[in-house]
């Protein structure tokens, strides 16, 4: 629990807040990277020159989102965590791969989700 004051919190921060529930868990809920690299993020019209380009990734260990800023990537990392198991079927591109998991360490409750579905 934060000690500011609900509406001092940054928008950001209530919005991942909301998206997990809270309670009895010891674990990582989501990791976020700002990551750089050559033309990460060139895809508007008419920007196609060579650049490079600063983003942020978003994982839970579950799924995975991608956006060059942050508000959106947190966005589309919501709206892939509340998808169901078989919504997420549908939808590979947002999944999390096992490699993911391996590189972006301990997500016990997702971990132990994974376990029980085998």
């Amino acid at each position: 629990m934060s000690d500011k004051a609900w509406d001092k919190i940054n928008p950001l921060d209530k919005e991942l807040r909301g998206a997990f529930k809270h309670g009895m868990f010891d674990g990582t809920r989501c990791v976020i990277w700002m990551i750089s690299g050559f033309e990460l993020f060139n895809t508007r019209p008419y920007h196609n020159y060579e650049n490079w380009a600063q983003g942020y990734c978003a994982t839970d260990g579950r799924v995975f989102a991608r956006a060059e800023d942050l508000d959106d990537c947190i966005a589309q990392f919501i709206a892939a965590a509340a998808l169901t198991d078989e919504e997420l079927a549908a939808k590979p591109w947002v999944r999390a791969t096992e490699q993911m998991r391996e590189k972006f360490g301990p997500f016990v409750g997702v971990q132990n989700q994974i376990a029980a579905a085998k």
